[in-house]
This record gives structure tokens, sequence and C-alpha cells, in this order.
């Protein structure tokens, strides 16, 4: 017998027992009378005993019955009382909530958004997890985990929180002793800082108007760090296609200066992805919350060379 049935049957003879009646007991328990009975024996089938005496509109437990209803009356209770427990705790944004995501994008975009959520919903209790690498929710105990860049796993479930832009930078002093940087074939001639992260690569695409091309670059520098990438290009190592994180995060950026300005890059994508469609109230706030706080659009992308190059 399966044992989701069986709790079932003996929920069955509990309301029986208590209520002396097959209709009552279907009553309370919202099913058919000849389903209360079909229950009733099949109970008695398992346990091999008659515990009830069926006479008329009521219902007469035997000396057998009285002492499995004594018995199983307090575990019928203590299902419904742990049923109710939970559905109550789930219903509240309350406990632990456990989040992952990259050092980079936590440090520059959600930890100046933590303050207002934190004091909204003063029963939650925020672990942050920074993790450099990809984390898969299913395989950690976290309730929630941020992924900047694609999913291509599809057993994640995952919500899109917005893209960031990102676009190329070069310091000033690079650029003065470098060759001339007008088209992205040009970046063959270069020597680029690499991004070893789920969104960076040696392969970069741009598109102006309907022209779309695709340079794979080279250098001798490569880092998983956004702000690292920030300080190499500021210190004049090269040239960097870096995603649109708050100038406030990196003094660094405030020294580079956007290069081939004219074209464009794909924005980097940004994802919640959860171990579960079972989403408990606590973490879908937060994700309502980090979905409408964040806000890409507004990210300074900084001057372009030009304008940067003719000030010095």
């Amino acid at each position: 017998m399966d044992s989701l049935d069986q709790l079932e049957d003996i929920a069955a003879f509990v309301a029986v027992g208590e209520l002396g009646s097959l209709a009552r007991a279907g009553k309370q328990l919202g099913i058919p009378v000849a389903m209360v009975s079909k229950r009733l024996t099949a109970l008695e089938r398992w346990t091999g005993t008659k515990l009830a005496v069926r006479g008329g509109r009521s219902v007469q437990l035997t000396d057998e019955g009285q002492i499995y209803f004594a018995r199983a009356k307090p575990l019928i209770t203590a299902v419904h009382s742990a049923y109710s427990e939970t559905v109550a705790a789930a219903a509240s944004a309350q406990g632990r909530l456990v989040v992952a995501m990259p050092p980079d994008f936590g440090n520059s975009w959600i930890s100046p958004l933590l303050g207002d959520f934190i004091r909204a919903h003063p029963a939650i209790e925020l672990e942050l997890d920074l993790c450099p690498e990809g984390v898969d929710p299913s395989a950690m105990r976290v309730d929630v985990a941020i992924r900047v860049g694609p999913v291509h796993e599809q057993s994640l479930i995952a919500r899109p929180l917005g893209a960031i832009p990102q676009h190329c930078f070069a310091a000033a002093n690079y650029l003065g002793s470098a060759p001339p940087l007008l088209h992205p074939r040009d970046l063959d001639a270069h020597s680029c800082i690499l991004l070893d992260t789920p969104f960076g690569g040696d392969l970069w695409t741009f598109t102006k108007g309907d022209e779309k091309i695709e340079v794979k670059v080279a250098g001798r520098l490569s880092t998983n760090q956004v702000q690292m990438a920030h300080q190499l290009v500021s210190q004049g190592h090269g040239i960097a296609a870096l995603p649109l994180y708050p100038v406030a995060f990196s003094e660094a950026a405030r020294t580079s200066a956007r290069v081939l300005a004219d074209w464009q890059m794909a924005s980097i994508p940004v994802y919640a992805l959860l171990p579960s469609r079972l989403v408990s109230p606590k973490t879908k706030l937060f994700i309502d919350y980090l979905a409408s706080a964040l806000s890409f659009a507004h990210v300074n992308a900084g001057g372009d060379a030009s304008r940067r190059l003719s000030r010095t």
C-alpha cells in the first residue's frame, strides 16, 4: 500500500471514530461517503482487524478499533499541525535567504540596494555568498543565484533581471602610442585584456546598423574580475570590453574612455537562477525587488576616447 494512501485511510478512520458516522466524516474530509467506507475497509484489510461496526447511520468502533484510534489520533493531529505550520511559514516572508552572486556584480550592483530591502523586510536574514564561478542553485544550498551572462543549462530555472550594456575601453596613455583604432578590425593590432567570465572571452561582436562583425582578439593579460580589468585598462595595458558597472565601483573607470563608440556590443543578460519552481515568499520578494531596483540603463558609460584625448 502506498504510504500516502495509508495515511489518508488512517485519517478517514480517525474522522469516523471522532464523529461516529461515515456521512459526517465524509463531510468533514470533503469526500463522498462511499470513499470513506472504502478507506475504512482498506485500513481493516491492511491491519487484518475489524476496526468498526457499521449499523444504520452510526458507526461503532470495536475494542481493537478503540486501541488503534487512541494511537492513530495523535498521529493525524501531528500531521495536520505540521501542515498548518508549514503553510503559515511559507506564507510569511521570514527566515534566512541565501543568495549567491559574482563578487564584482555583488559589490557594484547589489550592495547599494540592500539597505532598502532590509529595512522593508526586517524578518528576512540575508546571507550573501560571493562566488566567482557560475553557480548552479540546484547543486548548492542557496535560495537564488545571480548569473551575469547567458544561461545555457536547460535544467536551470531562470528569471531575467535585465541586461548590462558593455563597451570597449582604453586609457589615454595606451592610445597615445598605439596603432589607429577606427574600426573593430583594427583590434588585430592591439593588445586586448580578456575577461575570463561567463560573458567574456576572446570573440568580440560589434554591430553598426545592419553591419555585424566578429573579431577574435588576443592579449597577454586576462582576469576573471571586472574591477581588475578596469585597473589594467587605466594603467595603460590595453583595451577591454567591459560591462558598464557604476562608476563609483571603481576609480579606475574614471581614467579610461570608451573607444569604437560608433559600434555597439551586445548587452550582457542578468538572471536570477532558482533551484525549483516552488519559490518561497522571501525569495520571490527579493527577486521582485531586484527586478524593479536594478537600473542597468542608467549607468554612466564615460566619454569617448577622442574627447578624452583632446583634453590631454
